[in-house]
């Protein structure tokens, strides 16, 4: 025959920053009980209503008082094993309720009040072992929220308040070592969030209404600051710098919504400026020096919205030119010369649109040997 109500309690999860509950109970009525449907109905029934899988099989026990649910409700799995209980009084949950693996094992333990919860939280691993805890007042948590390895070394620790983060927050690694904390305010991050590894602070991020503001650094293991970033509002926004870890110099940077903007800098590990670069909304815009380590300059580019734009210089590790050309959009358009180690003029030609177009000459000791005629990328003789 078929039996009466279908109970179920289901769907419990409490995550890292957020938590749901959701109990729904069904009835369903067979025709044959005409006399108990009015009862409870009409909310006079009372006693002890069997819930059943099959014929055998008991899927809950449920205590009734003047209609309404009253004592401690008890599920069942098919195995016969239970699955859960719950303490209700006028027809509300009251007291504790108690969660079963199929095996027997305890998996959840939590308290209510009127429907609400209230009182200690915990959850269970299969081995046993608490998996998390905390406490909750009015169905929101509040205070110190804690989660735990399956070996029951503490991993995470959490401070709410009406439901929300508020305070502070940390992380452990296995050994029981804080590898990351921050603070809360209303559900968002505020102040400095630490990184650590094996103890040792690596980073640290600057946080404001939940978001980045203010410098991000990173660190060597020797303490050090490997690099650092300053943020407004989750964008790059300011200066910027990185270190060898010796501390000294390595490069330096400006930045504006989230692009590269201004001068960027880069030095060797003697301190000497290696590059010199302008940037305007995250391109090359405007003159690129590039520096040998002896201080000697290595070529001077011209950059326009990221491409070549005006004259190129290049020059031998002595300092002496070795090349000068002109380009536009990116492609050689002008004069390009070319120069021996001494600085004498080897061989001058004229680009157009990066082909060779006009007279092409070259030279030995200030005097031209041989010019040559091209159009438009094409050979076309040879004029001496």
């Amino acid at each position: 025959m078929k039996k009466m109500i279908y109970l179920f309690l289901i769907f419990i999860f409490i995550g890292n920053k957020s938590y749901s509950f959701e109990m729904n109970i069904k009835t369903d009525y067979d025709k044959k009980v005409d006399k108990i449907e009015k009862e409870f109905k009409n909310k006079k029934l009372s006693g002890v209503i069997e819930e059943y899988f099959d014929k055998e099989k008991v899927s809950a026990i449920t205590p009734f008082k003047n209609g309404k649910e009253d004592g401690l409700v008890t599920i069942y799995y098919k195995s016969g094993k239970i699955r859960a209980t719950s303490e209700l009084k006028d027809g509300k949950f009251n007291g504790k309720t108690i969660y079963y693996n199929e095996d027997g094992k305890l998996f959840v333990e939590e308290n209510y009040k009127n429907n609400d919860r209230n009182g200690a939280y915990k959850r269970y691993y299969p081995n046993g072992k608490l998996q998390e805890e905390g406490t909750f007042k009015n169905d929101n948590l509040n205070g110190i929220f804690k989660k735990y390895y399956k070996d029951g070394e503490l991993k995470t620790t959490l401070t709410y308040k009406n439901g929300k983060l508020h305070g502070a927050y940390k992380k452990y690694d296995s050994k029981g070592k804080v590898y990351e904390e921050s603070t809360y305010k209303n559900d968002l991050e505020n102040g400095i969030a630490k990184f650590y590894e094996d103890g040792i602070l690596r980073s640290t991020i600057e946080y404001k209404n939940g978001k980045r503001n203010g410098k991000e650094i990173s660190y060597y293991p020797n303490g050090k600051i490997w690099y650092y970033f300053t943020l407004k509002n989750n964008k790059y926004h300011g200066e910027a710098k990185t270190y060898n870890e010796d501390g000294t110099l390595k490069s330096e940077e400006f930045s504006k919504n989230d692009m590269r903007d201004g001068e960027v800098k880069h030095y060797f590990d003697n301190g000497k400026l290696q590059i010199s670069q302008f940037w305007k909304e995250n391109k090359l815009h405007g003159l690129t020096r590039e520096y040998r380590e002896n201080g000697n300059l290595k070529n001077e580019i011209m950059y326009k919205d990221d491409m070549r734009d005006g004259l190129t210089k290049e020059y031998y590790p002595n300092g002496v030119i070795y090349r000068e050309a002109t380009y536009k959009n990116g492609k050689l358009d002008g004069v390009v010369k070319v120069y021996d180690n001494d600085g004498e003029l080897e061989y001058e030609t004229t680009y157009k649109n990066d082909k060779e177009d006009g007279i092409s000459k070259e030279y030995r000791n200030g005097k031209v040997i041989s010019e040559i005629i091209y159009i438009n990328g094409e050979f076309i003789g040879i004029k001496k």
